[in-house]
């Protein structure tokens, strides 16, 4: 009987033990000072909006309600060209909102401040913007099927 109720106390100390850990956040785009990039896509029929966040450290993450979820991780050299082909490209300078009812969109976060490239209305003069959207959508595209139901 003696073994039994110690057996009972070890396992409420345990479960209580667990959960009451706290939850050590990786990622916060809201109030982290790190560069990163978001993009992803908005509009249409059912007005959802998916983003996707890559971090210097070339973290990646899926938005998903309130949720980010780690969905790959990059080598910093290949996440370190991303953000330099971003810049080599002039996307850092550009400024455009031209949202359609389907809209695409990349941003740039640097230590809070914000730059977007925002398109969907009108076919893009300048290439670039799509041609670095469909890169990084394919760096995504395999991963986060799970993760956009």
């Amino acid at each position: 009987m003696n073994f039994k109720l110690l057996i009972f106390t070890f396992l409420c100390v345990f479960i209580a033990g667990i959960s009451c850990k706290t939850k050590k956040i990786m990622f916060d785009p809201s109030s982290t000072k790190e560069t990163f990039l978001k993009f992803g896509s908005g509009g249409g029929f059912t007005g959802k909006v998916i983003n996707f966040y890559i971090t210097e450290q070339g973290k990646v993450y899926n938005e998903k309600g309130s949720d980010l979820l780690k969905i790959t991780s990059l080598s910093k050299n290949t996440a370190k060209q991303l953000f330099t082909n971003h810049t080599k490209l002039g996307l850092d300078k550009m400024t455009l909102n031209d949202p359609g009812n389907k809209y695409f969109f990349i941003e740039k976060s640097i230590k809070g401040s914000t730059q977007t490239i925002k398109w969907g209305k009108n076919q893009l003069d300048n290439k670039n913007v799509e041609t670095f959207y469909n890169l990084l959508m394919n760096i995504v595209k395999d991963k986060s099927l799970n993760t956009n139901k």
